[in-house]
């Protein structure tokens, strides 16, 4: 219950320090079981879905891309500062979940807690641009994409 507390005083409109933002968002990220999401590969589909308070820092219960849509997979490290936030939660070094507008007008949808561990998918004919989600293992998730597109 506290670290629902914690997370929609950080989503309200009220005025909230910085230090006081970087302590909520420290304790949120103590607690990384909670916070999880799940990359499924199948039916010509990339879905993902979101969990627990996750679903609440992203404010998205589920994203589903076609396969077709897809441009390219990369595993580059992203950058923590990059894009306007316009939608989730977002504390450069703690937390990135959400939409974002990148230079150019291109939208992202950004789950990340450790850029190392990120896989950026980049679409054609979808409501966002790139997907860029942190996985377990990114180079064994980028290469399922790379196979279910071209089977």
């Amino acid at each position: 219950y506290t670290i629902l507390v914690l997370l929609k005083t950080l989503q309200s409109k009220r005025k909230i320090k910085p230090a006081a933002k970087i302590y909520i968002l420290k304790k949120l990220h103590q607690y990384d079981d909670e916070m999880a999401h799940k990359v499924e590969i199948k039916d010509g589909k990339i879905k993902v879905e979101f969990q627990g308070l996750e679903e609440l820092a992203a404010i998205k219960r589920k994203l589903e891309f076609d396969l077709n849509n897809v441009v390219s997979v990369s595993t580059d490290q992203k950058k923590w500062v990059e894009g306007l936030r316009v939608g989730g939660t977002g504390l450069p070094g703690i937390i990135k979940e959400g939409r974002y507008v990148m230079r150019g007008g291109k939208t992202a949808f950004f789950a990340m807690k450790d850029p190392t561990k990120c896989v950026t998918i980049e679409f054609k004919n979808e409501p966002y641009d790139y997907l860029i989600i942190e996985v377990e293992d990114k180079e064994k998730v980028a290469e399922q994409i790379k196979k279910a597109k071209r089977n």
